[in-house]
């Protein structure tokens, strides 16, 4: 993230430097879009490089149904201690 913010004003900074020839209102008005670019491109690039480390995890989705499953037995037995300390059975000492 700090990468991106880091490239937005660099950015800024570079289109703003650009332009600045053809008059400073239009450096200033054109720097915004310049960041903006510049961080979309590095955006793109970041996901481009991640979607690939991403893919090439096989077990992804077993360990996912592994933490589901671990989760569902701790709900499981958090329901069931709810249900006995609530039955009207039982009998106090």
């Amino acid at each position: 993230m700090l990468l991106l913010v880091f490239t937005a004003i660099g950015g800024g900074i570079a289109t703003a430097g650009l332009m600045w020839s053809q008059g400073a209102l239009l450096s200033l008005l054109s720097a915004p879009i310049g960041a903006s670019l510049a961080t979309l491109a590095v955006a793109c690039l970041l996901a481009t490089r991640r979607s690939a480390e991403w893919r090439s995890e096989p077990d992804l989705d077993r360990q996912s149904d592994e933490m589901v499953a671990v989760l569902r037995g701790i709900a499981a037995r958090g329901l069931d201690r709810k249900s006995d300390a609530d039955a009207p059975d039982r009998k106090v000492a």
